[in-house]
């Protein structure tokens, strides 16, 4: 119990360092601005083609082939 207290305590005091946080916080930029960048691009792709209600057929094969590449 005391080594779990120990090893919490290490890891909450390395987390709070202001280098820990910019790395982090570098990180977490770089992954938005690529998520957001695909997300634009769908979201154009989308709207430039668009389908009636109820027959988005297109769409449908659209984000089906982006699940499957997950």
């Amino acid at each position: 119990m005391l080594n779990k207290l120990l090893s919490t305590s290490l890891l909450l005091s390395a987390i709070s360092t202001p280098a820990f946080a910019s790395d982090i916080n570098s990180e977490l930029k770089s992954a938005n601005k690529s998520v957001s960048e695909k997300v634009i691009k769908w979201r154009r792709h989308l709207h430039q083609n668009p389908e009636l209600s109820n027959r988005e057929f297109e769409t449908a094969k659209y984000v089906a082939k982006h699940l499957r590449s997950l």
